[in-house]
């Protein structure tokens, strides 16, 4: 009801409103807060983060017993949902720096380094664990050649380099990583670089790349 004499204001009159159904048989839709806040969607979602709206309303379904669910709403709260996982993101980055510093202070000779472009942008990280390294090259056991994958992270594209070896029961075990934005020659050198140069014997500062040239397995 607009009142008179003043076009831009309204008001309800409470004597012909109702907040009851007439003659109405549908079924009211979650809206897309009510579908993001759901525990049955988010656990899905943190199971399979590419699942599809189609899929995601068929376990809703299944799980939560919901009806009449539009795939647009379902579609709309998964976008909420992955979007406040990249916040949290955006917040973590910020902690990575002081992270490499913890891991080379608790790791001695270990390398943590995170590097950032001229935005000030994540770029690339090189973590080689020392201990690990000296671990497996003091047993004489073999340290398998670097390979490269793509990074099948939601928010980052890039290429995941990784140096793998054997400790003394013959499992395999992480020594070095690289995060980097794509698999190029560059990349390769300063990885490998950044691996031959780690001192493995503090005592006599012998670094990894004497270690394979005196002709121990790799």
């Amino acid at each position: 009801v607009r009142r008179k004499n003043e076009p831009r204001h309204w008001v309800i009159n409470p004597k012909v409103s109702t907040l009851l159904h007439r003659n109405c048989a549908g079924v009211a839709r979650p809206t897309t807060k009510e579908i993001a806040q759901l525990a049955t969607m988010r656990s899905a979602l943190a199971g399979n983060k590419g699942a599809s709206a189609r899929q995601l309303m068929s376990d809703l379904v299944t799980q939560s017993g919901l009806q009449s669910l539009s795939r647009m709403n379902v579609y709309r709260a998964k976008e909420k949902i992955m979007s406040e996982e990249d916040a949290h993101y955006k917040e973590d980055l910020q902690l990575v720096s002081a992270w490499c510093r913890e891991f080379e202070s608790l790791n001695p000779g270990s390398v943590a380094k995170m590097e950032r472009d001229d935005q000030n942008r994540f770029l690339s990280l090189t973590i080689i664990n020392a201990p690990m390294v000296r671990r497996v090259t003091e047993g004489g056991m073999h340290v398998s050649e670097a390979d490269s994958m793509p990074s099948k992270h939601r928010l980052y594209k890039g290429q995941v380099m990784c140096l793998t070896g054997q400790d003394g029961n013959g499992k395999v075990v992480t020594l070095a990583l690289k995060l980097c934005p794509q698999d190029s020659e560059e990349q390769r050198q300063a990885f490998s670089q950044a691996l031959k140069e780690l001192v493995i014997d503090s005592e006599s500062g012998r670094t990894l790349r004497e270690w394979l040239q005196a002709g121990t397995p790799t």
